[in-house]
């Protein structure tokens, strides 16, 4: 089997890395370092993924491109009942946009893709 043929092997740590490693399942490594890697934050409180992103043009980019497979990720791992929320994480104003309204608990689970690999 071909090296970019064999599904990727997660190391299973938090709920983001469940969902980050069904993302990298689904879309392939290569177009996950590309949109993802560096440029994002993954986040997840109770059943809500929150995808931070620090420019707008990727904002809208992964919006239009991979809403509907975050939000398939999310499900999978998060249950059916999860929500996707984008937020702008740079020093431009702050933009936030929703699937639904939710609010973070302190306990939140998170994992910084700026130190990853």
């Amino acid at each position: 089997m071909q090296p970019e043929m064999m599904e990727p092997v997660c190391p299973v740590k938090s709920a983001v890395d469940d969902v980050l490693c069904e993302l990298v399942k689904t879309i392939g490594q290569r177009r996950y370092d590309h949109w993802f890697y560096q440029k994002t934050r993954f986040s997840v409180a109770a059943q809500d993924l929150v995808v931070e992103v620090g420019n707008l043009f990727l904002l809208n980019w992964i919006q239009r491109k991979f809403r509907p497979t975050l939000q398939v990720c999310a499900s999978k791992i998060l249950g059916a009942s999860s929500t996707l929320r984008f937020e702008l994480i740079s020093g431009e104003k702050p933009a936030v946009l929703e699937t639904k309204t939710t609010t973070s608990s302190p306990g939140a689970s998170t994992l910084n893709i700026f130190d990853s690999k």
